[in-house]
């Protein structure tokens, strides 16, 4: 059974952090799924988001 983990990003540079975990947390672990609200960091390591990190920013 996999792990699942959401991620909420609030602007940017959290899309970016958050990218940089979830890549070391797949290289270590395949068993987890992720899905965010998140951006285009997260969405280029194949990260699914619920909605675009651009609908909560200002």
């Amino acid at each position: 059974m996999s792990k699942k983990i959401f991620i909420v990003t609030g602007e940017p540079s959290g899309d970016r952090l958050a990218s940089k975990v979830i890549s070391k947390l797949k290289k270590n672990n395949n068993n987890i799924e992720f899905l965010s609200v998140g951006g285009t960091h997260l969405k280029s390591i194949g990260v699914n988001s619920i909605f675009d990190l651009k609908e909560i920013t200002y």
